[in-house]
């Protein structure tokens, strides 16, 4: 059987930052339609990602990777004082962006907090860490 991409992604991920202090749990959710992909701990604190995979070489289109269910959770989840953000890995031009969470992606342009090379995990480390390091809406 065939490895989907976001498993994939997951794995790549999961290799990549084996020596980065952070602890993953891979979830497959289908009891709780929306919760991300992959929940993190990272210096003592806690986030989710979701990822994806998109065709697309030239633009993001959330309208079209993102189900309602999963926009609604994670708007309610930064809401409430939580940390979630969208991984998009476009395999074409074998980059990396990471979005922010919530109803903001689903913006015509949204715009990426981080771009990276497919391979450059240690780079999206530090792109998450930052964003743990600022003060929260």
């Amino acid at each position: 059987m065939a490895v989907k991409p976001e498993s994939r992604l997951w794995q790549n991920l999961k290799k990549g930052t084996a020596d980065y202090p952070v602890h993953w749990t891979r979830l497959e959710s289908w009891a709780t339609p929306g919760v991300p992909d992959l929940h993190g701990v990272m210096e003592g604190r806690a986030f989710w990602i979701e990822l994806k995979v998109e065709k697309n070489k030239i633009r993001t289109n959330f309208k079209k990777l993102m189900r309602p269910h999963q926009i609604s959770w994670q708007t309610v989840y930064l809401r409430n004082g939580g940390r979630v953000w969208n991984l998009v890995h476009r395999p074409a031009t074998s980059l990396l962006h990471l979005y922010e969470g919530g109803w903001g992606v689903m913006e015509d342009e949204p715009l990426a907090l981080w771009n990276g090379q497919d391979k450059d995990w240690i780079g999206l480390m530090d792109q998450l860490r930052s964003l743990m390091d600022k003060p929260m809406d």
